[in-house]
């Protein structure tokens, strides 16, 4: 139930990224291998498909900590906010709103609205001292005409998805 239950603020922790990665491999994969199978599981859900919402916003929560980040979904957990919320240290976030099973060539206005209200509400649920980029991720880059992302906007489309992936399976494998 979403009645009563107290929102928990994350990116307070006292571990820089670097720390934070090399605890969280270290107890999450005892070999290499172990590492390797382990982030690529995370990264196969990292694809633009149908019917993959939640195995996508959960990868990309996964995934968070493995790269040294505090992470949650607090639609999710919560009833209110982003898909997926990074905290990257600095006391800055990434409001994350996933939209891996669209089709259409532009990001609608809904779509654009709805990362609006998720940067509205790190705003009202953060103080001042908290800073957030909007992240929206969908196969277009392109706005449509009605659509008014908020400042500091960034997509991650068609070819930033693959080329992100990329990085973190090198980033594993090193």
């Amino acid at each position: 139930p979403h009645v009563g239950i107290t929102y928990t603020r994350i990116g307070e922790a006292a571990k820089n990224q670097a720390e934070s990665c090399l605890d969280t491999l270290r107890r999450l994969f005892p070999t290499a291998n172990d590492l390797l199978v382990g982030f690529n599981a995370v990264l196969d859900d990292l694809e633009f498909r149908p019917d993959s919402f939640e195995r996508f916003e959960r990868a990309m929560d996964a995934l968070a900590p493995l790269i040294g980040f505090e992470s949650q979904r607090p639609e999710k957990e919560y009833g209110a906010g982003p898909d997926v919320l990074w905290a990257v240290g600095g006391l800055h976030y990434l409001v994350i709103e996933c939209k891996n099973e669209a089709t259409v060539d532009t990001v609608s206005k809904t779509y654009t609205n709805q990362l609006a209200g998720s940067v509205n509400w790190f705003e009202a649920t953060y103080d001042g001292s908290c800073t957030s980029t909007p992240v929206i991720i969908h196969p277009s880059n392109k706005f449509e005409y009605a659509a008014t992302p908020p400042a500091g906007s960034r997509v991650m489309d068609a070819q930033c998805l693959p080329a992100f992936r990329d990085a973190v399976r090198q980033f594993a494998a090193g």
